[in-house]
């Protein structure tokens, strides 16, 4: 059988590496020992094969996610696992604020528990998204910010993992 992970591996084309958020509560020590509530986390995952290649949690309390935040996972990313041949699909649940996700019916389930949990945070300002696409374009990579950017390129047939 093929896994997802050894599509990854063996046939998977790398065009397109996908980050999107989860926002799960979890309580953690912030530096000073002093107790906090996060509840960001990003995954990404190779599109073509949707294998999970890594996530990065914020260790803090919920805040718009920044552009060196989002920057130092990408370089984690393309360490690890190589430049994606294309670029990077960033999905809304990355920049949108707590309230536009939850306006949102496609995203709305992800951040109902946060909500409850009475967390929220703002959207990624224009200055981190323009940064984080700079980023890229300087290192030869296309960002997509939604499916359009991308077009048909994120049509591509999926594996037949049974």
């Amino acid at each position: 059988m093929m896994t997802r992970e050894k599509y990854f591996l063996r046939k998977s084309k790398r065009r397109w590496y996908c980050l999107a958020g989860l926002f799960r509560p979890y309580w953690f020590d912030l530096p000073d020992g002093k107790p906090c509530v996060g509840c960001q986390l990003i995954g990404a995952i190779d599109f073509e094969s949707q294998y999970f290649i890594g996530q990065w949690c914020a260790g803090r309390a919920p805040a718009s996610v920044t552009a060196p935040e989002v920057i130092a996972f990408i370089e984690q990313l393309c360490s690890k696992h190589g430049k994606p041949k294309v670029g990077f699909y960033i999905s809304c649940s990355v920049w949108y604020s707590s309230n536009d996700l939850y306006s949102d019916p496609d995203t709305r389930d992800r951040v109902i528990e946060a909500r409850d949990a009475g967390l929220s945070w703002p959207a990624m300002s224009e200055a981190d998204r323009s940064t984080v696409a700079r980023f890229l374009q300087s290192r030869g990579l296309s960002v997509a910010w939604t499916d359009a950017d991308v077009g048909s390129d994120l049509d591509a047939p999926r594996p037949d993992l049974n």
